[in-house]
């Protein structure tokens, strides 16, 4: 793949070549842990079973003070419960959650997270404390086992995020005020994903893939 750009502003004229040297690659060796596994380029966080909680880590620090993320992520199997979190932490790449409502993130100190749910509704949760989501992504779906597409962007109090299905087109934005920095007690971290199912058989396969975080 070869980038190239042009400095008028439009999407006319001469291009030049960008150098491979300006481009930067995030470092995507994964840190799985207890139920989840390597997929592809990214993870399946749970597989279906009940009660599992699974956990997946970027193995190096990131600078999370201000950033730009996107991934993709799709629930499979009998998928209304539960769900999983786009987060952040500074506890170690070992670090795991609980299952059903923990999404596999309650009881992770020194972290942040997004969190989206199998019952529409996302949220941002801190301390590891239980996620309680709340905010419908009505017209996106989540149950219907379309692959999602999540970009994110970070200014240092606020967290933008838009989730697009990539079937129906569907869109659903929100902005939440946060401290990530505060609630993780450092300006780098780890940063990943986790998940969980619950004890009903209603469970879902919890998949991400195609992570970017950047400045």
């Amino acid at each position: 793949m070869q980038l190239n750009w042009d400095s008028s502003g439009t999407q006319h004229g001469t291009y030049s070549s960008i150098p491979t040297s300006a481009i930067q690659q995030l470092n995507q060796t994964w840190v799985q842990n207890h139920n989840a596994a390597s997929y592809f380029n990214g993870s399946e966080l749970v597989s279906g079973g009940n009660n599992q909680y699974g956990s997946a880590w970027v193995s190096t620090l990131q600078t999370i003070s201000t950033f730009h993320a996107s991934f993709d992520f799709e629930f499979g199997g009998n998928a209304s419960a539960q769900g999983l979190t786009f987060c952040i932490q500074n506890t170690g790449t070992s670090a795991v959650g609980s299952s059903g409502g923990g999404y596999g993130y309650a009881g992770i100190s020194n972290s942040a997270a997004l969190v989206i749910g199998l019952s529409n509704k996302t949220g941002v949760s801190t301390g590891g404390g239980t996620p309680s989501p709340g905010n419908s992504t009505s017209p996106v779906d989540m149950t219907t086992g379309d692959l999602m597409h999540c970009t994110l962007s970070y200014s240092g109090t606020t967290l933008n995020m838009t989730i697009t299905d990539q079937i129906t087109g569907n869109t659903f934005s929100k902005s939440y005020t946060v401290n990530i920095p505060s609630a993780v007690g450092a300006s780098t971290a780890y940063v990943g994903f986790t998940a969980s199912t619950s004890s009903n058989g209603n469970n879902c396969q919890a998949y991400v893939a195609n992570l970017n975080f950047g400045p």
